[in-house]
């Protein structure tokens, strides 16, 4: 999405505050109001535009490659397909965290200049839960990849 925001910055009425709610963490009523705000009439619109129509294959395609990533890796590190296909649904908890936060986004902006808090604090709740199994997925992705070349080149030695 960084080309998504910086078309909403070109056109935003004051791009210096412009931060996209859904990669900030914790947004607060205050930061909602202020993002929106500045990004401007023009800017909101597109902005919601985004999240309705291109922000949503980016979760399902990027969901789908963690899920296949995961599956494979500890599948080649355990041999444990009981083990690989509960990790592989780890990253659909992104996706469907992502689709939610767009929908609340959207709400916001339709919700502009009068923002419900219980939106917000939605939004921003899904939001955590989003970031914090993305890094939970990146981590595993990392430990299962270091696995995998260990037992690659440890196999290779014993030839």
């Amino acid at each position: 999405m960084p080309h998504a925001a910086e078309s909403i910055m070109n056109i935003a009425k004051d791009a210096s505050c412009f931060a996209p709610l859904d990669i900030q963490m914790g947004v607060s009523l205050e930061d909602a109001h202020k993002s929106l705000d500045c990004s401007g009439p023009e800017g909101r619109e597109l902005y919601r535009t985004i999240e309705k129509r291109e922000d949503v294959f980016y979760p399902i395609i990027a969901g789908l490659l963690f899920s296949f990533t995961l599956y494979s890796l500890s599948f080649f590190c355990y041999k444990k397909q009981k083990l690989s296909l509960s990790l592989a649904l780890v990253p659909f908890i992104i996706t469907l965290a992502d689709l939610t936060e767009n929908y609340f986004v959207i709400n916001l902006i339709d919700q502009f200049p009068s923002l419900n808090p219980e939106t917000v604090k939605a939004m921003s709740s899904v939001n955590k839960v989003k970031w914090v199994f993305l890094f939970m997925t990146l981590g595993f992705v990392a430990y299962f990849s270091v696995v995998s070349l260990i037992r690659i080149f440890n196999k290779r030695n014993r030839q």
